[in-house]
C-alpha cells in the first residue's frame, strides 16, 4: 500500500487476490477519495493479482508495480504463470506498459521491487523463476532494460513465502532480500551475505527504517519484532505484542488451575496456567517452550501430570516429559518393505479417553499404541484415495511438468487430518482425510 506523498486522499493498494481459488479482487486499487471508491488500475487474468508496488520518490506519478500469478491447491502449489511481470505507470497508474527488456522469458513466480532512494533511476526487482530458482535484476533507465546481477532467491520454505526487496535509505547499492535469513548485498545486488541473525528469530518478511538513523531497522519475522540500533551487530526483541499463531491446544487436568498446551506456527509449542495467583495475573514468565520447530497438535495424559505429548510439522511426535524435560520422538515408522508414511503437515494424534496409556496418530493409516508410544500397530490400510496429485487439475485445467511447479512447497497430500474416538463408545473412531473422506470403525 502507498499514500500519495502529497495528497493523502490518493492511496495505491496491491491485491494478489485468494491463494486457493480463481477469481476475487485481485489486481492494483486507486483510490482517490480517501478510499470511498476504488478502481481497479492493473490486473491481470483470474489467477493473477499484484504482490508489490513501488513509487519514484520524486515523480509520485512514476510507479512501478510486479504482478503475480499462482495457485495453491490441497494437493499442489504452482508459484509462477505467464501473467507475472512488472509493469510501469508515468501517469499516476491511469496506464501501464509491461517492461521486459532484459528480463527472464520463462515462466516468472513472485517478484520483489525495490527503488534506490539516492537514485530513483535505479529499481531493483527479486525474481523467482522454474523451480525455485530466480535473480536479482536491475535497471538503471528507470525500468526500461534490465541486467541480471546474480542468482539470489529467498530459501528456506520458499521464494513464495519471502521474496521482499528493500533498498537501504542510508547507502545507493545496498539491498536487504528477506528470507529465513534475510540476505544482504553492498554492490547492487551482484553478491549477497547473510545476515548476522545471533540472538534475533529467523524467517523475515519486513523491514523498516529510519531516515535520520542509519543504524537503526526494525524486522518483523515469524518470531515477532525485532530491532537494532547498531548496523545489525545486536537485536532487542519487542516481547510484548500478542501475535503468536496457534495450530492446536489442549488442556490438563491440574489444579486449582489447569495449563493450556499449544502447538505454534514456527515458535514450537509450549505451556502456561489458565489462572494465577499472582496479582499481576498470568505473565510471560508463566509460560514455557515444550518443543521447537513449528507446533501441531498435542495432547495431555489424564494419568500422569509430567507427560505431555507434542508433534512438529508432519507428524513428528515426541513424548515430552515435564518433570526431566527429556524428549522423546515416538513417531510411527513404516515397517521393513512398506512405503513411507504419509503425514499431513498438521497431523492428528489422541489420547484414548477410556486409556490413558493408548495413542492414536494417523499418516494415511491410523496408529495405534498401548504403551505410549513405545511400540505401534497399524490398525487400517490406507484411507485416503492414494492419488497422483501432479494429475489433478490445476489453475483450472492438468498441467505438464515443464510449468513452474513448486514440489517443496507441497506438503504431503492424500493424509488424516482428523482422528476422534467416542468418549462413550471404546474403539468407535472416526478419521477424516484431506481428500474429502470420512472414516469409522
Amino acid at each position: 500500500m502507498i499514500v500519495h506523498p502529497e495528497d493523502s486522499d490518493v492511496v495505491y493498494v496491491s491485491a494478489q487476490g485468494p491463494l486457493w481459488d480463481s477469481g476475487g479482487q485481485r489486481g492494483l486499487y486507486k483510490t482517490t477519495d480517501g478510499g470511498e471508491t476504488w478502481t481497479k488500475v492493473l490486473g491481470g487474468n483470474e489467477w493473477t493479482g499484484v504482490t508489490d508496488l513501488v513509487m519514484d520518490p520524486r515523480d509520485p506519478d512514476v510507479l512501478y508495480a510486479a504482478t503475480w500469478q499462482r495457485h495453491r491447491t490441497k494437493w499442489a502449489y504452482m508459484g509462477g504463470g505467464p501473467g507475472s511481470g512488472i509493469h510501469k505507470s508515468t501517469d499516476g497508474g491511469e496506464t501501464w506498459k509491461e517492461v521486459t527488456r532484459g528480463l527472464p522469458s520463462s515462466n516468472m513466480g513472485k517478484i520483489g521491487l525495490a527503488i534506490s532512494p539516492q537514485r530513483p533511476d535505479t529499481v531493483y526487482a527479486a525474481i523467482t523463476l522454474d523451480r525455485r530458482t530466480g535473480g536479482v535484476y536491475m535497471s538503471t533507465d528507470r525500468g526500461e532494460s534490465w541486467a541480471k546481477q546474480s542468482d539470489a532467491v529467498a530459501g528456506g520454505t520458499g521464494p513464495h513465502y519471502y521474496q521482499e526487496l528493500y533498498a537501504s535509505p542510508h547507502d545507493h547499492g545496498t539491498l536487504f532480500l528477506v528470507g529465513v535469513v534475510t540476505q544482504v548485498s553492498k554492490d547492487h545486488g551482484a553478491n549477497f551475505e547473510s545476515m548476522d541473525i545471533e540472538r534475533k528469530h529467523s524467517d523475515d518478511h519486513a523491514i523498516a527504517f529510519r531516515e535520520d538513523d542509519p543504524g537503526y531497522m526494525l524486522v518483523g519475522s515469524d518470531g515477532g519484532l525485532y530491532e537494532t540500533y547498531d548496523g545489525r551487530e545486536t537485536w532487542r526483541f519487542l516481547d510484548n505484542l500478542p501475535i503468536m499463531q496457534y495450530y492446536k491446544i489442549s488442556v490438563d487436568d491440574a489444579e486449582p488451575f489447569y495449563n493450556v498446551y499449544g502447538g505454534t506456527q514456527d515458535n514450537g509449542s509450549n505451556s502456561g496456567p489458565s489462572r494465577t495467583e499472582h496479582e499481576s495475573g498470568i505473565r510471560n514468565a508463566d509460560w514455557f517452550k515444550t518443543l521447537g520447530a513449528d507446533g501441531h497438535d498435542n495432547a495431555t495424559d489424564p494419568k500422569l501430570d509430567e507427560i505431555v505429548y507434542h508433534e512438529t510439522q508432519r507428524g513428528g511426535l515426541h513424548r515430552v516429559d515435564l518433570a526431566t524435560g527429556d524428549q522423546v520422538f515416538i513417531q510411527p515408522q513404516p515397517r521393513e518393505g512398506e512405503d513411507y508414511e504419509r503425514y499431513n503437515w498438521d497431523s492428528p494424534v489422541e489420547v484414548s479417553p477410556h486409556k490413558a496409556s493408548r495413542l492414536y496418530v494417523a499418516s494415511h493409516r491410523v496408529w495405534r499404541s498401548e504403551n505410549r508410544g513405545d511400540s505401534w500397530t497399524p490398525i487400517s490400510g490406507d484411507l485416503t484415495l492414494d492419488q497422483e496429485r501432479l494429475k489433478l487439475p490445476i489453475m483450472g485445467k492438468q498441467k505438464s511438468w515443464d510449468n513452474p511447479w513448486d514440489v517443496l512447497a507441497m506438503t504431503n497430500y492424500n493424509t488424516i487430518t482428523s482422528l476422534a474416538e467416542s468418549p462413550q463408545q471404546e474403539g468407535l473412531i472416526y478419521a477424516g482425510t484431506d481428500d474429502g473422506r470420512i472414516q469409522v470403525t
